[in-house]
């Protein structure tokens, strides 16, 4: 047992101490895959998170709602639509249930994006609150009789305000 496990440690100590018979440079990698231009020592490219607001895109820039029969607000007991000039950009829903949350759905760069509400049921949605998302969040806030405002928050602090209505069934 002894000069099983000696053996195996001779072994493992004689693997990492001979050099990588592959090991290339940066030039020879970058000759290899076909990039031309000289690579600079330790340049990284920028991570692809750095270079959008989130998954879904730039959060603050909503689009049209398009088909979303088959996007699953849960349990829904009513429901409430936020329009900008005449185009619906929110739709939630909730159960007449004030210990569960509501959802809600708008789309983001091509995406329907579902939202989650804090608990408090339909009473909660239809009052206004705020849906948060993957990277971003929506605070819809009721400006009296159907008026209201939408604001979209992304991850960095970043805001935008859309005037709207606020209809709810």
């Amino acid at each position: 047992m002894r000069l099983a496990v000696l053996l195996s440690v001779a072994m493992l100590a004689a693997c990492g101490s001979e050099p990588a018979a592959d090991a290339q440079s940066a030039e020879d990698f970058a000759a290899r895959v076909g990039t031309s231009g000289s690579v600079a020592e330790g340049a990284t490219d920028a991570p692809a998170e750095a270079q959008v607001v989130s998954a879904a895109g730039d959060a603050r820039q909503l689009q049209r709602l398009g088909d979303i029969s088959k996007i699953d607000l849960g349990i829904s007991d009513g429901s409430c639509t936020f329009s900008a000039g005449g185009e619906p950009l929110l739709v939630a829903a909730a159960p007449d249930e004030p210990t569960l949350p509501g959802k809600a759905t708008v789309q983001l760069a091509g995406r329907m994006q579902v939202l989650d509400a804090q608990p408090g049921g339909l009473d909660e949605v239809r009052g206004g609150t705020i849906f948060r998302g993957e990277g971003f969040s929506a605070k819809l806030t009721r400006a009296g009789g159907s008026d209201a405002r939408l604001t979209i928050t992304d991850d960095q602090g970043d805001g935008h305000t859309i005037a709207g209505k606020w209809a709810c069934t």
